[in-house]
């Protein structure tokens, strides 16, 4: 599903004009990713939470690159909530 084909779903369930909802939806993901990269968790019941990874470096063993270095960083992370995983395994 595209972002638009979102839009347009939620706007016809709420009844909030396009506009309306992508303005909602960008606040919202602005929201999750500025929480997220200052190491806040989000929580969201019945959902899931959204959090940060370390990641440490590897050395990968590939023939076209031996020895590369991958460096260390930080990573989004979503963790579903019980709900979400049911509703998946119907």
């Amino acid at each position: 599903m595209t972002k638009k084909q979102h839009i347009q779903i939620v706007s016809m369930a709420s009844g909030l004009k396009k506009s309306d909802v992508e303005r909602v939806i960008d606040a919202h993901n602005e929201n999750i990713m500025r929480q997220v990269s200052q190491g806040t968790p989000v929580f969201m019941k019945d959902f899931g939470t959204f959090t940060n990874h370390y990641r440490r470096s590897i050395t990968t063993n590939l023939p076209k690159c031996p020895g590369k270095v991958i460096p260390a960083r930080l990573l989004p992370k979503f963790n579903p909530s019980p709900k979400f995983i049911a509703k998946l395994s119907k």
